[in-house]
């Protein structure tokens, strides 16, 4: 089940729905003042960057990994 970022008309507030179906968006209304004017923006995780390669941005060779013991004292 995705969940979407949508943006209140009315009052500006941006929120997250967990949405089942398509006929769920249209029930899908602002929890800072309940109206159902609301927008669906696009999500930061959503944008292409337009690049060709195809391929996603790797780590470098230093190793990026969880609990690789440089924490912070």
């Amino acid at each position: 089940m995705p969940m979407y970022e949508f943006k209140c008309v009315k009052c500006g507030d941006v929120f997250e729905e967990l949405i089942r179906n398509s006929k769920d968006n249209n029930e899908v209304q602002c929890p800072g003042c309940n109206s159902h004017d609301i927008e669906r923006v696009l999500s930061s995780f959503s944008v292409s960057t337009g690049s060709s390669g195809g391929s996603l941005p790797t780590l470098g060779s230093s190793g990026g990994s969880c609990g690789g013991g440089g924490g912070f004292s």
